[in-house]
């Protein structure tokens, strides 16, 4: 039987599936000062699952790159635990100054791979050329990938319109921490009076009793 580690596992195409949907990526970088260096950009992934992206020749992000070429880049998305869903890739950068390459890597970015007339190829590349005389293109070929979706566990997604909140109180409980709650609804209300004391395995429900 798979582990649910194994489960949660994107394949290949679903892997490319996603990337192509998504715009932004988390480039990770490794400082001089030992520290991570995470930055958001904007990408393409090409056919054989190589990264592309474009940044300014005097970056950060490509001085260290320069120092230490290995890197992490991760996509994902998703809000609530069954509906996460991510791609972290481990690679290697290979730095191009090349203005034409970033040309190419500027428009690919910008229509997602998307086959685009001659003239307006050449319009955007009109359009951008003056920032790609900048910039250098950041290419990462994938060495690993660590991949889940959880929504291949077959939870609920609890953020569903449907999905019902606790009562107001409890949330209060959950907020200030059930003593706090429990001295303020004493204030605020005749209607309620201190309970038992909580004690091992007495339930929330018993922490207030009300009289109406």
């Amino acid at each position: 039987m798979a582990s649910r580690r194994e489960q949660i596992q994107l394949t290949p195409a679903e892997i490319g599936d996603f990337l192509a949907v998504q715009k932004t990526i988390i480039l990770v970088s490794n400082g001089k000062d030992g520290y991570p260096h995470p930055m958001p950009m904007w990408f393409y992934a090409d056919d054989d699952g190589v990264i592309q992206c474009t940044t300014f020749r005097k970056s950060q992000k490509v001085l260290n790159l320069r120092r230490d070429p290995k890197a992490a880049l991760l996509v994902e998305s998703g809000e609530e635990y069954a509906s996460l869903k991510g791609v972290l890739i481990y690679a290697e950068a290979r730095i191009i100054d090349d203005t034409p390459a970033v040309v190419d890597a500027l428009i690919n970015i910008n229509t997602r791979g998307q086959t685009i007339s001659d003239d307006d190829r050449r319009k955007l590349s009109d359009t951008v050329v003056a920032t790609a005389e900048k910039r250098v293109l950041l290419e990462f070929v994938p060495e690993r990938y660590v991949t889940w979706d959880h929504a291949k566990l077959g939870g609920r997604v609890l953020n569903h319109p449907e999905r019902r909140k606790p009562p107001f109180f409890l949330r209060f409980f959950y907020i200030l921490g059930f003593s706090r709650a429990q001295k303020l609804f004493q204030k605020v209300s005749p209607c309620f009076h201190p309970g038992p004391p909580i004690g091992a395995g007495r339930p929330y429900s018993r922490l207030f009793q009300v009289r109406f």
